[in-house]
């Protein structure tokens, strides 16, 4: 009787391995899958990257940069506005820290 019920405690074990072992496989199969789906999605989007027109972007930018310094400019209506540098105006004149006025 002792025997038997080794015989049917092994067999248990060795059951619960092997269906323990089917799932870690279909687990890392299902893992290797999605690795090879990102993979996939990741050499798309390098030749998207790859295929996108680089010089279009170079243009735009002097032609944004011409526009920010034409709205620099003083306009004559605006007498307060002027090209004044950091050297015009101290520092201790714009920030007056010691209370005094």
């Amino acid at each position: 009787m002792e025997q038997e019920a080794d015989y049917f405690t092994q067999k248990r074990i060795e059951m619960m391995v092997e269906m323990s072992s089917k799932k870690v496989i279909a687990e890392v199969q299902l893992l290797r899958n999605m690795v090879m789906q990102l993979e996939q999605e990741l050499v798309d989007l390098r030749q998207k990257v790859n295929t996108r027109p680089a010089p279009v972007q170079q243009t735009i930018q002097p032609v944004q940069q011409a526009q920010v310094k034409a709205e620099r400019k003083p306009s004559q209506d605006a007498p307060r506005y002027g090209d004044y540098t950091s050297a015009d105006v101290s520092i201790e004149k714009m920030f007056n820290f010691s209370g005094k006025k």
